[in-house]
């Protein structure tokens, strides 16, 4: 999976002024798809010292990577979801990032933690039911991209040959069975579908300026990418007739859910000045939208990432109170415009909402970071993982 990816949202100057309420427990309807983001953040549950990490950073390590073994190190052969899982995805300061595997029940109740797999990437896909990653590892003269099973923590490059162009810009493809990737040499820059045994090549058209996705729609039919400008933009390019749809510049997909109009998009913000930006609702068949939320002249009615309610009918998104710094929880109706802050969530940094609860992040003292939850049935907001290290992503995995 490619999975998915992130959020950001803005509300009306008279929503935000909504006084703060306690947490209304989700529904417990059927999950919809959703896509990260791009990016929520945790950290390591193993320490940045591994001497195998270590070992495999930039800094530490001049010799080439010719093997795939030399930047990829499994830990949990054998591994697979049961239930609803969290993956998490933090880095060291040596530049490699590790996957830590969480359970958590219906209930709420986080099982142990397993520590998956560590690596020095320069990007990165997990598959969805989280069976498998593919890598992009830099070698002499090129990058190519590399495949991890969890099943039998097996190591292996996409394709055989040595040479070639570059690969980057891994995306899986819903059902799992291949990986959309970018090659790109001196002369030429294809798109190209393999499946992940590495056979049944087949090159898909891209319009111009396409430089790789980013994920997928909900029903897989088309490849979310962005533009190389500021702010970049959302485009979606259909995989089966290979028409564009171009929605927005300087914009980015918040969450998406099954319904339409599907994508949240956060409008604006970039690129220096306080955080934050509008929303808008996007069918992104039909092509039309409407603003769900305008960003404040001051940024005092600014939002950050954001995730749908499992029956996709409202979102929880991290609101700016017009610093960058000071920021937490709102559950906004795109409908109504009603807007919930959630209470004991100062400081969120990354927000997904799932069956099981609102799962968020925040900066832990002194260099870390906080993984919390607040169960479905309400209640306080409970720490569920804590580490040190850089900040990485959230995806959530089930089987």
């Amino acid at each position: 999976m490619g999975l998915a990816r992130a959020a950001i949202v803005a509300f009306l100057l008279s929503a935000c002024a909504s006084a703060s309420a306690p947490f209304t427990s989700p529904s417990a309807s059927p999950s919809i798809s959703v896509t990260a983001a791009p990016t929520a953040t945790v950290t390591p549950a193993v320490p940045t010292t591994t001497p195998s990490i270590a070992a495999a950073s930039p800094a530490a390590t001049p010799r080439p990577i010719t093997d795939p073994n030399q930047a990829i190190f499994s830990t949990a052969a054998g591994w697979r979801a049961t239930g609803t899982t969290l993956v998490v995805a933090g880095t060291a300061a040596s530049g490699a990032t590790t996957l830590v595997a969480l359970p958590i029940s219906p209930s709420g109740a986080i099982g142990a933690p397993t520590t998956l797999v560590s690596f020095v990437p320069d990007a990165w896909a997990l598959r969805r039911d989280g069976s498998a990653a593919a890598i992009v590892v830099a070698t002499p003269g090129r990058s190519r991209i590399a495949i991890w099973e969890t099943s039998t923590g097996a190591i292996r490059w996409l394709t055989s040959s040595d040479q070639g162009p570059d690969q980057s810009a891994p995306v899986w493809s819903s059902d799992g069975a291949s990986i959309y990737f970018m090659e790109t040499s001196d002369t030429a820059r294809k798109m190209v579908a393999l499946r992940a045994d590495g056979t049944a090549r087949r090159e898909i058209t891209i319009p111009d300026r396409f430089d790789g996705g980013v994920g997928l729609t909900p029903d897989g039919k088309g490849l979310v990418w962005s533009r190389g400008q500021a702010g970049g933009s959302v485009d979606i390019l259909d995989l089966a007739t290979g028409a564009n749809r171009h929605l927005q510049d300087n914009a980015s997909v918040a969450a998406w859910r099954d319904q339409q109009p599907r994508a949240l998009l956060l409008v604006g913000g970039c690129c220096a000045g306080p955080p934050g930006a509008s929303l808008e609702l996007w069918d992104d068949v039909a092509l039309t939208s409407r603003v769900i939320a305008a960003r404040g002249p001051q940024s005092d009615a600014a939002f950050g990432t954001a995730s749908w309610d499992p029956r996709g009918a409202r979102f929880v998104a991290v609101r700016y109170a017009g610093t960058r710094s000071a920021r937490s929880l709102a559950i906004i109706d795109p409908a109504t415009g009603a807007v919930q802050d959630v209470a004991r969530t100062e400081g969120a940094t990354s927000v997904l909402w799932l069956d099981e609860g609102i799962v968020f992040t925040r900066p832990a003292i002194p260099n870390g970071a906080d993984l919390l939850l607040i169960p479905a049935a309400g209640g306080e907001p409970t720490s569920i993982h804590q580490g040190f290290g850089g900040i990485g992503s959230l995806f959530v995995v089930r089987p």
